[in-house]
């Protein structure tokens, strides 16, 4: 029985979901509901910006971010996927396309909390 020395991306993608320290979620509970836009997209830059330093510590990259829109405990009313062309440390990858989603985004209720998923990979 031979071995292949190549590992496919689908086997690249699994080893990097299951180390957790290059997987996490950010869970963000807003003290009151909101469905001002701007301010939700302050919020969620925010927390960007702290998994950015992070990857800038550990000499990481970002490759994608998924944002869950909660109105309440339970009920997600939006979710967005944010995935520069490649695995960046820089704001500005990800701001606009937060900005764009969030505002093309109709809230049909005020969002009571924001789930982030950050994905990064090891340079």
């Amino acid at each position: 029985m031979q071995t292949s020395v190549f590992t496919t991306e689908k086997q690249k993608t699994q080893s990097m979901i299951a180390s957790p320290s290059l997987y996490s979620i950010d869970i963000i509970d807003l003290k009151f509901p909101v469905n001002l836009l701007s301010y939700l997209v302050h919020n969620i830059e925010k927390h960007v910006l702290l998994h950015l330093q992070k990857a800038w510590r550990n000499k990481e990259k970002i490759q994608k971010i998924n944002i869950h829109l909660y109105c309440g405990q339970k009920k997600r009313i939006a979710v967005l996927e944010i995935q520069p062309d490649n695995p960046s440390r820089e704001f500005r990858e990800f701001s606009y396309p937060i900005e764009k989603q969030i505002s093309q985004t109709s809230l049909t209720s005020p969002v009571k909390k924001i789930e982030l998923e950050v994905l990064r990979v090891r340079n």
